[in-house]
């Protein structure tokens, strides 16, 4: 699941629920570390997302 998320986060998918692109805020508290890990594993600086 943190793939998941964090792919979402990668790609500028909008999240339904906000209407906005995914941000790590927006994944579930349970997820949220794993979903930190595997975008510091896929080299992702927060803030470098372009959406």
């Amino acid at each position: 699941m943190g793939a998941f998320y964090g792919s979402k986060i990668l790609n500028g998918d909008v999240n339904p629920k906000t209407t906005e692109a995914w941000k790590i805020e927006d994944v579930p508290s349970f997820w949220r570390s794993k979903t930190l890990n595997w975008l510091e594993s896929s080299g992702y600086t927060p803030g470098t997302v372009d959406t």
